[in-house]
């Protein structure tokens, strides 16, 4: 098993999930504790979608961050 880290703030969601694919990246950890974005596409429920469009599984697991 690989892990990645990639963060968000200068990017696209095209351009997020493009990288995330071009990695290989099946499934993305949101360790998030409040996963909200004032980026569009970035809060949960946007970004869970858009992932699983592309078919990457979104898991929010907030214990796993700050």
């Amino acid at each position: 098993m690989r892990i990645f880290t990639i963060g968000y703030e200068a990017t696209t969601v095209g351009e997020f999930l493009s990288a995330l694919q071009q990695a290989g990246v099946e499934r993305v950890i949101d360790v998030r504790a409040v996963p909200n974005s004032r980026r569009p596409g970035f809060s949960k429920t946007p970004l869970r979608n858009a992932l699983a469009e592309v078919g990457i599984d979104y898991v929010h697991l907030r214990a796993l961050g700050t």
